[in-house]
């Protein structure tokens, strides 16, 4: 069994409050869930633009996300998103 934990943010620009924020809760889950590989997605397109234009730093939507755990060979893959409320660009 191949186990993976997505987690899945709106996603942020800013480094610093990236670090703060979404860094650190995948952090947590990373200690809290050490036996699964973790990977990140953000759901926003602007922010996952950006930060490849402005930093060439490449980051996955949902949908690259799971399709890249499902050609890795994934088996069991656990979704965690980090809002509690949906939104829109």
């Amino acid at each position: 069994m191949k186990k993976a934990m997505l987690t899945i943010s709106f996603g942020t620009s800013n480094n610093a409050t990236r670090v703060k924020t979404i860094d650190a809760i995948e952090g947590a889950l990373r200690d809290a869930f050490p036996t699964y590989e973790h990977r990140r997605a953000f759901a926003s397109q602007t922010i996952i633009r950006k930060l490849k234009t402005r930093d060439g730093v490449v980051v996955d939507g949902i949908v690259d996300a799971l399709e890249r755990l499902r050609y890795d060979g994934f088996t069991h893959v656990v979704v965690q998103p980090t809002y509690v409320i949906s939104g829109f660009e």
